[in-house]
């Protein structure tokens, strides 16, 4: 081997020991990133499993809340419904009522809605159809505690379903089982929800 071989190969061997050095420090260097990245990634699976227990329990909080508010809306709806049909009801039992019954019921309200004047009671196309003979009369009777209240029987039919209206000169005043249901609706509310749901309160 001449000289300049053996300087040649002096240099391969220093190159390859120096490269075998750079290839096991990058190894070094590759295991310790892959560690590093390994705990990174733990750390994060673990912030990101405990931000996502915390969502969890957030949004299975705020479902409860919406479902609690939900079922509160529905038995508010229902207790609505419920007295709603109760009144509705009450309104078709007035509508209902027997010939004689009814017209007591009118009789015994005209008092309370009968002004100190004289003035025109009108009935429904129905009702005015089973008028008993002597309503005028019992009206008379029923308004003799009133002074100067009186009332008769209008030749007009009302467009109302049950009830009367009372007319004094161009005023009007709707005393139908439907608009004395409507102006109480909401006194009647409390009243029927009090009497069914006051022991579930």
């Amino acid at each position: 081997m001449t000289g300049l071989d053996k300087i040649i190969k002096h240099i391969e061997d220093d190159a390859s020991a120096a490269a075998g050095e750079l290839i096991l420090q990058a190894k070094k260097k590759a295991e310790q990133i892959k560690q590093d990245a390994i705990t990174e990634g733990e750390k994060l699976e673990k912030e990101i499993m405990e931000q996502s227990d915390l969502e969890t329990v957030s949004f299975l909080e705020r479902g409860k809340s919406a479902a609690d508010l939900q079922k509160k809306k529905r038995i508010l709806t229902e207790k609505q419904n419920c007295i709603s049909g109760i009144i509705e009801k009450a309104h078709e039992y007035l509508l209902q009522m027997p010939t004689e019954e009814y017209f007591s019921t009118i009789l015994k309200m005209l008092p309370k809605y009968a002004r100190n004047m004289d003035g025109e009671i009108r009935f429904s196309a129905r009702d005015m159809e089973r008028i008993p003979a002597d309503f005028d009369q019992k009206v008379t009777a029923v308004l003799n505690g009133k002074e100067s209240a009186s009332l008769k029987v209008s030749k007009d039919a009302a467009k109302i379903k049950g009830g009367f209206i009372l007319i004094y000169n161009d005023v009007e005043e709707n005393c139908s089982f439907e608009a004395l249901l409507e102006n109480q609706k909401d006194h009647l509310q409390d009243k029927i929800g009090l009497m069914l749901f006051e022991q579930q309160a």
